[in-house]
């Protein structure tokens, strides 16, 4: 019964702090501003005002109770200087029972208090509820937001941002406000007594304030840095690991011992620099403590010769700022943690508070479905914008295209025409310099993003998947699906034989396989067809068809192209390919060469127009020895 009350008690403090709140009126990015620190702070902890709190008044109490204890031993030392041996005064035992009861039952409870307050409510509740909501954050960033960073920096930022804020919140409210509670408290009581005593500790105070004045920016500055040196260092090490095949099939494993080697020392050498500041601060604050503790010991002494204090006042002020010297170690040790837990903080502020890349427009729409339109009304984009200073150089430059509903529409071209970038702005990754894209005649900028992705199956040529089962990869098409309809996806697109006889390293099998990270495990063959199930499954009746079957074998590439045509039935389709055997049936092919349209219209209008379309086809046609011409002649 006992036990059931306390894990009752527990449970009570540890639901204090819900972490998955209403993280929508919580998300701390906005496209107009940067927070600083302070800000940045109290955007978290304003979430938790109640526990904090509870933390601050927790910190006070315990200082107070902390601080009787040399009073206690005062009184008593004074009792046996003067009280005889078979003389107990009433009133001395009274003070003694209840010295007593703090001592053994207040002192107890109230760090009990305090340690099931931060355990219990804050240390995982309030660090998760921080990963999570920058975890939402950054998921919604754009695109174009990842291709900046290392993913593995990103991910660092993102788990220790929670843990540095936390600690550093927690410290501030436990060993400073416990050290000024001390402190001031300690000031006044020895200032009954005489100034002359309290005078070392309010100086100490001072100088310590002047200590930490000089010390806390520079201990900041070079937290600052070291985070940063950290998380690069993170970067780089998670970038050869998920790179890995790379680095096997071009045995490199020296160049990414020098990549990473550069990326230690550069860590090392910020760590020494904080670390050197560190021992200074230490070093600094322990002949502070020195002085104070003889200053007030010969100051004590002096009095009590003079008959000013009593012998009593004298042993409880050595105690006092004996303790204060000891928690001023304490508190040093804790603002060193605090300020590289800030520069943590102000490191992951670099991924976590930034402005949201291709976020929703403030005002954007749910898509509203009709029927499938698709129009690309004179289209213009550079992925770098001109700074007046240079021409700028345009992937697509004035490009108009109306897709009919359940028009079946193939674009061919060179590698770096713009076959991709298009598909890019449709499914607004980036957002067009000039014109408009329309669905429906909705314009893509006005809308809320994922709801008209849900409308678009795409299989990418570049096929990942993410480190989960087979089951989970392909119900990411549709998470309602059933297993029979999963099973039903992957026959479609050739893939239930050899997902049958996957086994993984932990002896799931089939279905339940694990793929490994981004499905390395798997061919890219294999990999693609997790990616067309996924198409089937969601039954979009928008596709993108980015090069769908570019790792396939031949013979598999005809079974699926069957299920394939079934599926583009009744649908709107922008199939991107190379190989033009498997669009020439398609109601309109659209030739692109430097960013501009070159040429439009079926495959036997394109064949007879004898462009750069029907070049293309004779050098796919003829035989190997006869297309090195051909490659050279084609417009890049």
């Amino acid at each position: 019964m006992h036990l059931i009350w306390v894990n009752l008690m527990y449970k009570t403090f540890e639901r204090m702090i819900e972490i998955f709140r209403d993280h929508e009126a919580h998300e701390i990015a906005d496209n107009t501003r940067r927070s600083s620190v302070l800000e940045f702070y109290w955007h978290y902890i304003s979430q938790v005002k109640g526990a904090m709190i509870l933390l601050f008044l927790a910190g006070s109490v315990t200082a107070i109770v902390d601080l009787s204890i040399p009073i206690f031993i005062g009184s008593i030392t004074g009792y046996v200087a003067h009280a005889k041996s078979d003389n107990l005064p009433s009133g001395d035992l009274r003070a003694i029972f209840i010295m007593a009861i703090i001592i053994i039952v207040v002192r107890p409870a109230i760090h009990f208090f305090h340690d099931v307050v931060t355990n219990q409510t804050i240390a995982a509740n309030f660090t998760n509820l921080i990963r999570w909501q920058n975890h939402r954050g950054l998921i919604r960033q754009g695109w174009g937001f990842f291709q900046s960073d290392f993913a593995g920096r990103i991910a660092n930022r993102v788990m220790q941002t929670g843990p540095s804020l936390r600690e550093s919140t927690v410290a501030t409210l436990t060993a400073v406000w416990y050290l000024l509670t001390y402190g001031v408290s300690s000031i006044i009581i020895l200032a009954r007594q005489s100034w002359e005593l309290s005078a070392p500790v309010f100086g100490w105070f001072i100088l310590y304030g002047l200590l930490m004045w000089f010390f806390i920016p520079r201990l900041t500055q070079r937290s600052n840095l070291l985070s940063k040196a950290r998380s690069g260092l993170t970067g780089a090490i998670v970038d050869s690991y998920t790179n890995i095949h790379t680095v096997k099939l071009f045995a490199k494993s020296e160049d990414e011992d020098q990549f990473v080697r550069d990326a230690l020392e550069s860590h090392t050498s910020a760590f020494h620099a904080s670390l050197r500041m560190v021992t200074t601060w230490m070093t600094s604050l322990t002949v502070l403590n020195a002085l104070l503790l003889s200053a007030t010991t010969g100051v004590g002494i002096w009095l009590w010769h003079e008959g000013s204090i009593s012998v009593g006042i004298l042993v409880t002020a050595v105690p006092l700022v004996w303790q204060i010297a000891n928690m001023s170690g304490w508190v040093a040790n804790n603002l060193s943690a605090i300020f590289e837990n800030i520069g943590t903080v102000q490191d992951g502020m670099r991924s976590v508070d930034r402005p949201r890349i291709m976020g929703d427009a403030p005002l954007a729409k749910p898509f509203a479905y009709k029927e499938g339109s698709i129009v690309f009304d004179d289209v213009s984009f550079s992925y770098h914008q001109s700074d007046g200073t240079v021409d700028e150089i345009k992937h697509i430059d004035e490009v108009s295209i109306t897709i009919h509903p359940g028009e079946r529409v193939a674009i061919v071209g060179p590698s770096g025409s713009g076959k991709s970038t298009m598909v890019s702005l449709l499914l607004r990754f980036f957002d067009v310099n000039k014109g408009r894209i329309l669905i429906d005649g909705q314009d893509v900028r006005g809308l809320q993003q994922e709801s008209f992705r849900q409308f678009v199956g795409v299989v990418s040529q570049d096929t990942s998947l993410l480190h989960r089962s087979i089951l989970d990869n392909v119900r990411y098409g549709r998470q309602s699906a059933t297993r029979v309809e999963v099973e039903e996806a992957l026959r479609k697109a050739r893939a239930d034989e050899f997902v049958l006889n996957l086994v993984d390293s932990f002896g799931r099998v089939g279905l339940d396989a694990q793929v490994g990270e981004r499905g390395i495990k798997l061919s890219g063959g294999q990999r693609q067809r997790i990616a067309i199930a996924r198409v089937f499954l969601k039954n979009a009746p928008i596709l993108i068809l980015d090069e769908a079957t570019s790792a396939l074998d031949s013979v598999t590439e005809q079974e699926i192209q069957h299920e394939l045509d079934e599926l583009m039935a009744g649908r709107t389709v922008i199939a991107i390919a190379h190989r033009i055997s498997t669009i020439a049936h398609f109601d309109r092919i659209i030739v692109m060469a430097n960013g501009h349209i070159a040429e439009i219209g079926n495959h036997q209008e394109l064949l007879q127009a004898k462009g750069h379309y029907a070049e293309l086809w004779a050098r796919q046609s003829q035989p190997m020895n006869f297309r090195q011409e051909a490659i050279r002649s084609f417009p890049k």
